[in-house]
């Protein structure tokens, strides 16, 4: 798959070819259809949170991401193949859940310590309003 990525804190991000990320146990895989840049982004590409958070390279960039379920791994059940998702995949290394790429494997739902947001989905939204 292509994906956007650096090979070294400061390097320039370049597209390249990696493996297809396959979901792990509770994880999704997003195909994406839409990634934002974000200045977080640059600064952890920089290594601005290298003391804070370890990282993997190629570091695959970006954390907010918009797609469809693929695959979903063991023990993940909130969401179904073909259910439109969207959220923040912060997940450490950083570069690990980069949403800068066609394919991404992520958290369906974070467990306690975790940081960033789950995937939600237009389903859970639409149960989850309130009648005007």
């Amino acid at each position: 798959m292509r994906a956007v990525a650096v090979s070294e804190y400061g390097g320039s991000p370049v597209v390249t070819e990696l493996p297809k990320p396959k979901a792990g146990p509770g994880q999704l895989l997003i195909k994406v259809q839409a990634a934002s840049v974000n200045p977080m982004d640059r600064n952890i590409a920089n290594g601005g949170m290298k003391d804070r958070v370890p990282a993997m390279f190629p570091m695959v960039l970006g954390t907010d991401v918009a797609g469809v379920v693929e695959a979903l791994g063991d023990g993940a059940k909130r969401f179904s193949p073909g259910d439109e998702v969207f959220g923040q995949l912060r997940i450490a290394p950083l570069g690990s859940a980069g949403t800068y790429a066609e394919d991404v494997a992520g958290a369906g739902w974070p467990g306690p310590g975790r940081g960033g947001s789950a995937p939600d989905s237009r389903r859970d939204r639409a149960r989850h309003r309130r009648p005007a």
